[in-house]
């Protein structure tokens, strides 16, 4: 799939994701299964972010981590590109280059990582994303909202039902289902992790707000899309470890997303 394919499919996740749309109350029925069968690539986005913060963390003991924005980056790409991790029967696959300051620069998600300000810079879409732009108007509203952690966790977890009750083809099932396994754990992550990367990076910085965490989700939100629908087309039906091959890619492409986007914040 060629680069520009990329740049489209990015800039729609954030878009959709930004809109308004309307909360949902806490689902129960069949929701454990659902998170057993895809909450894989949530977990695995979780062991990547970790796989490399200690490889900067080691980097740093001896003097060596780099603090130039595009150093990082790029290193943390390299790390991420053939890491097997512990729950995965692959190895992480992303493609050569990073994304997130081609769609957004990184000066102006620094300074303001609101879903409005960030969708003001996007413009194209994908059909995927018109036909379920309702489930994402309501994650990104949850996102966006004052409720606590706790609550937001809740809340989107919900969203593992609805999405297998409403969507009937089983392709854009399993890469709305990564979507949502990512955002979910990336929000985990980030509101837990966050100020141990500021703090490998500076002398110690205030606590980000939640917004900025939120934001930070939905962008691995995205990577996984990316990474789901390149897994689709690059792989073949019947094809063996072709599951496996789709979740590696999305795993591999959300971490890089997340992390593009964290140090940007961090470092800019």
């Amino acid at each position: 799939m060629k680069k520009f394919t990329y740049i489209f499919l990015l800039p729609l996740a954030i878009l959709l994701c930004s809109s308004c749309g309307e909360a949902v109350t806490p689902a129960t029925d069949g929701t454990e299964t659902l998170q057993r069968q895809y909450d894989i690539s949530g977990e695995a986005h979780n062991e990547a972010l970790d796989l490399v913060y200690e490889e900067f963390a080691g980097q740093k003991e001896i003097g060596c981590l780099p603090s130039d924005l595009t150093e990082c980056c790029e290193h943390a790409e390299n790390i991420l590109r053939g890491a097997r991790l512990s729950g995965l029967r692959t190895e992480l696959d992303l493609k050569n280059g990073t994304l997130i300051p081609e769609i957004i620069p990184g000066r102006r998600f620094a300074k303001n990582a609101s879903n409005e300000d960030v969708v003001n810079m996007l413009s194209d879409s994908l059909d995927i994303f018109r036909e379920y732009q309702g489930v994402f108007d309501s994650i990104a509203l949850i996102l966006d909202s004052p409720a606590d952690t706790e609550q937001k966790h809740a809340e989107l977890t919900a969203f593992y039902v609805r999405i297998d009750n409403t969507v009937e083809n089983e392709k854009d099932k399993t890469v709305l289902m990564y979507f949502l396994s990512t955002v979910i754990h990336s929000l985990d992550y980030w509101e837990t992790h966050m100020q141990e990367w500021r703090e490998l990076f500076t002398c110690g910085m205030q606590k980000p707000a939640m917004g900025i965490v939120g934001a930070v989700g939905i962008i691995d939100g995205a990577g996984a899309v990316i990474g789901a629908v390149e897994g689709f087309c690059d792989t073949e039906p019947g094809e063996e470890g072709r599951a496996w091959k789709i979740v590696g890619r999305a795993v591999g492409e959300a971490a890089n997303a997340s992390l593009m986007a964290t140090l940007s914040i961090i470092l800019l």
